[in-house]
């Protein structure tokens, strides 16, 4: 059985497609006569440089060309055509590629042809000649017999000497538009009446990358059988290719963080026999298809997706060209590996590792960014791990609010002298009283502990807690719970504050004033911070409040932890935030509550 890319072979150089800048000075050179003693041929494969070669042997030889093109019936035309002629040689310099081989073609070169006009030596793969075969050929090259012609096609052209290149014509072949690939396929299709869906011959044509030899190598595979309609499940099933769908999954996994379902995903993806370098090629093709469209909006540079498919996406999460020069690394240095799918999986991971999911609050995202060049050392690994202690309160100690000139708000501890009234009422509640207080230097690790938790964990974030913070706030804001009043600094709390992140042991309030927030963050929890927060939150938790431009140079350090020590110091640091605390604190009494009673009797 004929191969299909050689039953169906162009002939002449007007029948060749997709190369018209090629074909329309060789037909006018040959037409005068014009044509050169040596070429070299470059491009990729199974995009017509043998064709054309084959064509130009004829045409150096043509007995009647017609305006510059080969006539196929003439003597000369027909020898070739049926592979009889002896003065036409062809060489392929991938297994012939010595000094002896060139010395072979030397030495008979100086023969005249037996049967036709010109001797044609075409060397396929010419970059495989070494060193020493073309120093032997440039003589022949520079001073070439009349009778003798050179042919080099290669996919390599940066490995030809440049001796060589300067002493020939040189033409650069292009791949086919994918329109003259479907024109190739379609021809071929009618001719043998094979049976197949115009989306499966798109389909050939993606695959085919260009080739016309390639695409009509996977159509006639697929056409083994005549009475079944090629489709495009079946040339899925048949090469290992995964449909588009599955690909924008696989991004969209990417750009929602989701190891496990992604890991998931790529296994179910290998279990089908997936073609891994195809699934990595078309992965970039898709990314530079989005990164183009980003960048110009333009619908005609796309190649893969349409300008509906772009729109579309969203992969908000991903730094396109980042992961982009990640798989395209990826192809250069390990597409000939074995464990092509590991490799796609360790490259996905050095991704996500070096751009972190942002941490996301109520309409804060906050991303950690990553740093390539650190010059400090984190020395928190030296400091000793802060410690939380329970104290009674010094009944004659009370936190109260001064109001600057300039209303900014600061925090002053005073000391009040005893009055008898006071005394007397509260005595028997205060100095039972608990005071939960930690270390006040160590304000900044608890942050980093915070963050570097919910980083690794994103988990740990408790929307049900954001959802309570923003209902509190609202209610504030239209003055619709009546109890707020009875809470201490419940207004700072709720007044022009974001919640930048919150678990079940912390939250990190973001605020625009820094003496607010400098009083927020005092961290002793007595029995009124700790009502109020949970009448906020509506849990006990631990509540840190900063701005935003004291949290950026903490989001740089926690990006710089690497050591395993301080990974374990931050972990402990975290999990040392006992909430349960929290709650003995919570169940005493209010100072609302002790002033009902109060009035009650």
């Amino acid at each position: 059985m004929i191969n299909f890319y050689q039953k169906y072979r162009p002939t002449n150089l007007s029948s060749i497609i997709g190369q018209s800048h090629i074909t329309n000075i060789l037909l006018k050179a040959s037409a005068h006569d014009q044509l050169a003693t040596a070429y070299i041929f470059q491009g990729s494969r199974g995009i017509g440089k043998t064709s054309i070669s084959k064509i130009l042997a004829k045409a150096y030889n043509c007995l009647n060309k017609k305006d510059g093109d080969v006539c196929n019936q003439c003597s000369a035309c027909e020898l070739i055509n049926e592979n009889k002629s002896q003065d036409i040689y062809e060489l392929d310099a991938a297994t012939n590629n010595g000094v002896d081989e060139i010395r072979k073609i030397i030495d008979a070169i100086n023969y005249a042809p037996m049967n036709l006009s010109k001797k044609v030596y075409i060397l396929d793969e010419a970059h495989m000649l070494s060193n020493g075969a073309w120093n032997a050929l440039l003589k022949t090259l520079e001073e070439p017999p009349k009778h003798v012609v050179f042919i080099f096609a290669t996919t390599e052209f940066h490995k030809i000497p440049l001796t060589v290149v300067s002493r020939c014509q040189s033409f650069n072949f292009k791949k086919l538009d994918k329109d003259d690939l479907v024109d190739v396929l379609k021809n071929v299709v009618k001719q043998e009446k094979i049976k197949i869906e115009d989306s499966a011959i798109d389909k050939i044509a993606d695959f085919a990358s260009g080739s016309a030899r390639d695409g009509l190598s996977i159509l006639q595979q697929l056409a083994y059988d005549k009475n079944k309609k090629i489709t495009v499940e079946k040339i899925n099933e048949t090469f290992g290719l995964i449909n588009l769908e599955i690909k924008l999954e696989f991004l969209e996994l990417i750009n929602q963080h989701d190891l496990e379902k992604f890991v998931k995903l790529l296994n179910e993806i290998e279990a089908k026999g997936t073609n891994f370098v195809l699934f990595i090629q078309d992965l970039l093709a898709i990314l530079i298809d989005l990164l183009v469209y980003q960048k110009v909006k333009s619908s005609s540079l796309l190649k893969v997706l349409d300008e509906e498919q772009v729109k579309a996406i969203n992969l908000k999460n991903i730094k396109l060209l980042s992961l982009s020069e990640k798989i395209n690394g990826l192809l250069s240095t390990r597409v000939s590996q074995t464990n092509i799918k590991e490799s796609l999986l360790l490259a996905v991971f050095d991704y996500l590792e070096q751009n972190p999911q942002p941490v996301v609050g109520n309409n804060v995202e906050v991303v950690i960014k990553p740093k390539t060049k650190t010059t400090e050392q984190i020395q928190e690994k030296e400091e000793a791990k802060p410690q939380v202690e329970i104290k009674q309160k010094n009944e004659n100690e009370k936190v109260v609010k001064v109001e600057q000139p300039n209303e900014q708000l600061k925090a002053k501890k005073v000391r009040s002298l005893p009055s008898e009234e006071t005394e007397s009422s509260t005595k028997s509640t205060t100095n039972d009283q608990l005071d939960l207080s930690l270390d006040p230097t160590k304000a900044k690790d608890y942050l980093k502990a915070i963050i570097f938790s919910v980083w690794k964990n994103s988990k740990l974030i408790n929307k049900e807690l954001q959802k309570n913070f923003l209902n509190a706030q609202e209610k504030f804001k239209k003055g619709d719970n009546k109890e707020d009043s009875f809470y201490e600094n419940v207004d700072l709390y709720l007044t022009g504050s974001k919640v930048l992140t919150v678990t079940d042991k912390a939250a990190i309030v973001l605020l625009e004033d820094e003496n607010v927030a400098e009083l927020l963050n005092e961290q002793n929890y007595n029995n009124s911070k700790v009502h109020t927060i949970n009448h906020i939150f509506d849990k006990e938790i631990y509540v840190f409040a900063v701005t935003k431009e004291v949290m950026k140079p903490i989001f740089e350090q926690t990006q710089k932890i690497k050591d395993l020590d301080i990974i374990n110091y931050y972990n402990d640091l975290y999990q040392s935030l006992d909430v349960d605390k929290l709650r003995a604190i919570k169940k005493q009494k209010t100072q609302a509550e002790i002033l009902s009673e109060l009035l009650d009797k």
